[in-house]
């Protein structure tokens, strides 16, 4: 049937010449007031759902601070463990030989100082000056020199920098906010914050704050116990500035601001504020202002972020007004034109969904990496107090057994680490940090950090190299890993007498590193999926030999990141082969 035929439409076609063109007019508007009113719809939906993710990345950002937090405390239970195991007897120079293995300024960015300040009643002050003379400190004197009832001078520190030992001797009971700190660790016997403080003489007054975590030379359960036998407070002084942008720096620029508050937003609360901020929110296309609250200890954080709305909006996708045109030019065939947009919501509904799935299951790796390496830490540098024999000295076999025990630790922190990286990567927490590096010295030390493994199952590792260093663009924390994991792989699936090949070389753009073995090989079918993440090949999962099937994974990834690329050949029983290419072009000797 045609549309003139339908009926009530041919009084108007026969009686008017232009009634045909006014129902397909009707017919336009209605399918084009359809279309807009799907798309308009959609809108609605995609901004709820932006809106949905922001916030969910948001709190993503408050769980990364608690957890670097976390992590910082570990330094004040590892300290408090040192004192508990020489009963309260270190020396500064023990202080500072244990904490310098930690690579403070790398891995704890903001950290100024590790130290211990010792409790000392206005009757005992004497005393402990003497106490101090007699341990190299002759004209030490308590700053400021104010009678108190009580001190809290420092007295040993771990030091980042020279003028962290300019803070010996200093009073940290005569700073209200630190001494209402100090006093709430007496009262709780827990480990508490600070609010915003300035450091004494050490980071020319910026905003810090400080975690104290007291120490007891007696009974600790109630709270005259406490008040009778605190000894003193081990604590880690921290730059806010330091400690923000270590977190969060890769991710503030000219579309992103943020400024953190210690308790209220008053401006003399104003403890962190990012880089430009005030040009940064004027440059914006519609700023978006959000905040979030995180409490560690008596003094909450209010963080104040500014987002732009464009960007936001671009990142996360906005319906397309193309898709107005093609809904408007296409009224005629509605049903279509509702299927199209049923199906492009479904999708986006579904992809969406599984990146909240991939983000939730992330997460759950990185806690779980989290909740297995702190105490696999704890249990590292607890074994390591041992083995230095900072509690006395242990017989050699006691040491065995105890190194025993740190080997099998040490694995499970790989493994730990292994997944934590494999998390970090897929919610694209690792950031790439090049640095001009000697590719040979990282790829001899990597090797001949793994000769003594390959001894033990009497195979061969041969490391060749040209006499010319090979330096790249690369990120020192990362390109040992890539090697190591090959190495490993290499070692771990290959027969005992058998021979392991680790070669460096280079070709007109890139350097090449080459990790070549007579172990069982990879079967045809699994080459294409080795490198997938929890991926192992079939003639391994046999084996006893342990694994994750991330190490590949995250080889291929990280190579990547530093615009390589990784290649394999390999034959059953006869061997395999891992050429590595990191290319050249910015890293000229």
């Amino acid at each position: 049937m045609q549309l003139r035929d339908i009926p009530g439409l041919k009084y108007i076609v026969r009686n008017n010449s232009y009634g045909y063109l006014a129902v397909v007019f009707l017919l336009f508007v209605l399918g084009s007031a359809i279309s807009l009113l799907f798309w308009h719809n959609i809108n609605i939906q995609t901004e709820k759902a932006q809106i949905i993710k922001y916030q969910q990345q948001l709190n993503g950002s408050k769980s990364i601070i608690i957890q670097s937090l976390n992590q910082y405390s570990l330094l004040l239970d590892d300290g408090t463990s040192l004192l508990n195991l020489t009963n309260n007897n270190v020396s500064q120079a023990q202080w500072l030989t244990f904490f310098q293995s930690y690579n403070l300024p790398s891995n704890y960015p903001g950290v100024d100082a590790v130290s211990f300040s010792r409790y000392v009643p206005a009757a005992d002050l004497s005393q402990y000056l003497s106490s101090m003379s007699s341990q190299g400190y002759p004209n030490l004197s308590i700053v400021p020199n104010t009678p108190m009832k009580a001190y809290a001078p420092v007295s040993l520190i771990g030091y980042v920098s020279p003028n962290s030992m300019k803070a010996m001797g200093y009073n940290q009971l005569s700073n209200p906010m630190e001494a209402a700190a100090i006093n709430e660790a007496i009262k709780t016997g827990s480990m508490t914050m600070s609010g915003k403080i300035n450091l004494f003489d050490i980071n020319d007054g910026q905003p810090s704050f400080i975690i104290f975590k007291p120490v007891f030379a007696g009974p600790s359960s109630t709270k005259a116990e406490r008040a009778s036998s605190i000894y003193g407070f081990v604590y880690v002084a921290v730059t806010a500035r330091s400690f923000f942008n270590g977190m969060f720096g890769r991710y503030l620029n000219s579309n992103l601001a943020l400024r953190v508050y210690d308790r209220n937003m008053a401006p003399s609360h104003l403890i962190y504020q990012s880089p430009k901020y005030a040009s940064v929110i004027k440059r914006m296309n519609g700023p978006i202002y959000s905040g979030i609250h995180v409490s560690f200890g008596k003094y909450p954080w209010y963080l104040r972020i500014v987002t732009n709305k464009a960007v936001l909006q671009s990142r996360d996708g906005q319906p397309s007004y193309n898709v107005l045109i093609i809904g408007v030019a296409l009224s005629a065939v509605l049903a279509l034109l509702v299927w199209y947009f049923t199906y492009y919501r479904e999708r986006k509904l579904y992809w969406e969904k599984q990146a909240e799935i991939q983000a939730a299951k992330d997460e759950l790796l990185s806690l779980a990496s989290h909740q297995l390496r702190t105490p696999a830490t704890i249990v590292k540098q607890y074994l390591g107090i041992l083995l230095q024999n900072y509690g006395g000295t242990i017989p050699k076999k006691q040491q065995k057994i105890i190194q025993t025990a740190y080997d099998s630790n040490e694995h499970q922190l790989e493994i730990a680490n292994q997944f934590l990286n494999a998390a970090r990567l897929g919610s694209g927490r690792i950031v790439i940090n090049r640095q001009r590096l000697s590719l040979s010295d990282v790829t001899e030390q990597v090797v001949t950090d793994h000769q003594k493994l390959a001894a033990k199952r009497q195979q061969k590792l041969v490391f060749t190299q040209p006499k010319r260093p090979i330096y790249v663009e690369a990120d020192p924390r990362y390109i040992p890993m890539v090697i190591e994991n090959l190495i490993n792989n290499a070692i771990k699936y290959s027969k005992s007498r058998s021979t392991i090949s680790v070669k460096l070389k280079r070709d007109a753009h890139n350097a090449i590193i080459s990790v070549k073995d007579q172990g069982i090989g990879i079967a045809e079918e699994d080459l294409p999926k080795i490198f997938d993440k929890f991926s192992r090949a079939t003639n391994v999962q046999n084996m006893e030999q342990i694994g994750t099937g991330i190490g590949l994974y995250l080889v291929k990834q990280v190579t990547e990141m530093h615009e390589g690329n990784i290649s394999v050949k390999s034959q059953l029983n006869k061997g395999t082969e891992f050429n590595v290419y990191i290319p050249l072009k910015k890293a000229k000797p």
